[in-house]
């Protein structure tokens, strides 16, 4: 038996504007990835990609995704992401952070990516808030591995 490796893509989405949006959901982001696969490289890149393709974590306040591709096309799906210029009508500049073979290594640079999100905050009272913030991120993300 035969088992399906994945890859697991630790991205981060920049929006041009700079202003968190609540209304964006994982759908959103999904659709255009999906989209982007479809019109760089046609059928044929969606038929491969979309079979494995999932957003495992979903997080509008960092924006940081982790998406589960299968082994074989994670460098379409890659640079499928890395062509993405809006996402609903909001310009927006992709970026893979880190590429993993398991979940729980993604789930580890992500925990450290944002422990350095929440440092660059200058002010007391946005550290604050950011650390609860950060602190529901951790729960969230020790919940989505047993």
């Amino acid at each position: 038996m035969v088992r399906f490796k994945n890859r697991y893509l630790l991205c981060e989405l920049k929006w041009e504007d700079e202003k968190y949006d609540p209304n964006i959901k994982n759908k959103d982001v999904y659709e255009a990835i999906k989209d982007s696969i479809g019109m760089n490289f046609g059928d044929f890149g969606i038929g491969l990609s979309v079979i494995s393709l999932s957003i495992k974590y979903w997080n509008p306040v960092t924006n940081l995704f982790i998406l589960r591709v299968s082994r074989e096309c994670y460098r379409l799906v890659w640079a499928g992401l890395s062509l993405i210029t809006h996402i609903r009508s909001r310009r927006v500049r992709p970026s893979v952070i880190y590429c993993a073979g398991t979940i729980r290594t993604c789930e580890r640079k992500a925990a450290l990516f944002i422990r350095n999100w929440l440092s660059k905050s200058k002010n007391p009272l946005e550290r604050q808030l950011k650390e609860l913030q950060a602190k529901s991120m951790m729960s969230e993300l020790a919940v989505m591995i047993p």
